[in-house]
């Protein structure tokens, strides 16, 4: 990271607005995974290093199962509603609650595997070496946050380096006041003898997880999303009270409608049948008379009553 003079009080300020080290990128900075450490000397102390975790959302393999609904009328369409929030704003959010989880369980992580550094040095005192201080900024990710940047020399040798590094963003502009350019502090190393793979202020064995401000951003997003989480679902469970209400209905009408339609039928049926003709007679021979006719086909008599 460049840096330039402030012009007053011998401070660097950072020019671009970035924050200093990141949990989840300490290990890339410094070079260190733990197969490197493995293989390495003896003298080098394995602390589990940080994970990485993934952003975005996680595509999984196997077959893809497609299914569609077909459905029509007003009740299909506030199904199509239901759907159509549930795609566009439920799954997107539940992508970043997940992300969110992960990155804190990443930060968690890396928190307690520099404590383990820093309380092993404390230990073991040739795991700690002076640090110079070669640059101070403020990270303006966040309130009142700084970090340094330091380097460790070869004690018997001033003008060979063993790691430059980055702090976490864990001091206060109170904390900054009291450290200036070119000032010594204690560093946690991973090896009392070069190579060096990674480091840590002994200073930040003082910070709580909880006062972490990049632990505080996580935590203050995933709160934010719990909320909208709940408003979502009133949101969602109202629509589909509403859907289901209105299915109700809406069978309850179908369901009357069709009873009318079958009593309708049934009275033109009777009806129909009592305006039927009933069938005449012949007095004289007894021969059914054609409809219509009073005039027996068989006797030629005529039947007028």
């Amino acid at each position: 990271m460049r840096s330039r003079s402030s012009g007053g009080g011998g401070r660097s300020h950072s020019s671009s607005g970035g924050g200093g080290r990141s949990h989840f990128s300490s290990s890339s900075r410094s070079s260190f995974s733990s197969s490197s450490r493995a293989s390495g000397p003896s003298h080098h102390i394995s602390f589990g290093g940080p994970r990485h975790i993934h952003h975005g959302p996680r595509h999984y393999g196997g077959p893809h199962i497609h299914t569609s609904v077909h459905v029509s009328g007003p009740t299909g369409v506030i199904i199509a509603l239901i759907v159509a929030f549930l795609a566009f704003y439920c799954l997107p959010l539940f992508i970043s609650f997940s992300n969110v989880n992960g990155a804190i369980d990443e930060i968690t992580t890396s928190y307690y595997y520099y404590q383990d550094m820093i309380n092993y040095a404390k230990q073991n005192t040739a795991y700690q070496m002076k640090g110079v201080v070669k640059g101070i900024y403020q990270d303006y990710n966040y309130d009142d946050a700084w970090y340094l940047k330091y380097t460790v020399y070869n004690p018997n040798n001033k003008y060979q380096t063993y790691v430059t590094e980055y702090t976490f963003s864990v001091y206060t502009e109170e904390d900054i006041s009291k450290i200036r350019l070119g000032d010594e502090i204690m560093i946690a190393v991973d090896s009392p003898l070069p190579p060096i793979f990674d480091s840590i202020d002994m200073n930040y064995g003082n910070t709580t997880l909880d006062e972490d401000p990049e632990y505080q951003l996580y935590k203050q997003k995933k709160a934010n999303l719990t909320k909208t989480f709940v408003i979502y679902g009133i949101i969602a469970g109202s629509i589909f009270a509403i859907a289901l209400t209105f299915a109700i209905k809406a069978a309850i009408k179908k369901a009357k409608n069709e009873g009318n339609d079958l009593d309708s039928s049934s009275s033109t049926s009777t009806t129909t049948t009592d305006a039927k003709p009933k069938t005449q007679y012949c007095a004289y021979c007894g021969v059914a008379l054609e409809s219509g006719s009073n005039k027996c086909k068989v006797c030629g008599a005529r039947n007028d009553k």
